[in-house]
């Protein structure tokens, strides 16, 4: 599916950024434009292919990158990021190798990663253009971000619906005067009765007179 935007973060570093993130992007795009928690791959499936998929079906990628993202480590001390089958570097290279538009999304004061310190397949995300958010200014750093993704995905079904004809708006906002012909006034029926009316008045004035001269 084109027209796609995969958030990719690592839960123990940046879950509560990624989350508020992720309810600004809902505000612009369609539920079936975002993905994210892609971790829920069902048995028997190469998960590698799957996060692969899903990551081709997208136009753009974000990389959450708090303090933590870097020097993450498992269970056994070893560097998650060095692991081949960490989920977080599978979405990344994925995204590397396709071409998909990477952006690094800085949080918490965290730097852009230097090449050395990645494994060989993530370090072209070192020389991508990040962006910052700032829990003091969240709000317009990710709308700063929105406009950019803008260029990129387009949101779907966000178009303003076609109203009226300017024509039938205008007609609305005629006064009630000119409304209708039929509501106007008859200039012959007019001048009828007025004519009516004089005469009627003259007739009257000289029954009156002669009333008073017989009394």
């Amino acid at each position: 599916m084109a027209g796609g935007i995969f958030v990719s973060y690592r839960r123990d570093d940046s879950r509560h950024a990624a989350g508020r993130l992720l309810d600004r992007l809902r505000q612009t795009y369609e539920p079936h434009q975002l993905f994210m928690d892609v971790d829920n791959v069902a048995p028997g499936l190469d998960f590698v292919k799957v996060l692969s998929e899903q990551v081709g079906a997208c136009d753009a990628m974000l990389v959450i990158i708090g303090p933590n993202w870097l020097n993450a480590r498992d269970e056994e001390g070893a560097r998650r990021l060095d692991n081949p089958h960490d989920f977080v570097r599978i979405e990344v290279e994925a995204a590397l190798e396709r071409d998909v538009r990477v952006i690094p999304i800085l949080v918490d004061g965290a730097p852009i990663p230097r090449e050395n310190d990645l494994p060989e397949p993530l370090r072209p995300l070192a020389r991508r253009q990040s962006m910052r958010l700032a829990h003091e200014r969240f709000g317009s750093d990710a709308d700063d971000l929105v406009q950019s993704l803008r260029a990129v995905v387009q949101p779907a079904g966000k178009q303003r619906s076609g109203g009226k004809p300017a024509e039938d708006t205008r007609a609305l906002r005629r006064p009630p005067s000119m409304a209708s012909a039929g509501a106007s006034p008859n200039v012959a029926d007019v001048a009828r009765g007025v004519l009516i009316a004089i005469v009627l008045g003259g007739a009257l004035a000289i029954l009156l007179t002669l009333l008073g001269v017989s009394k």
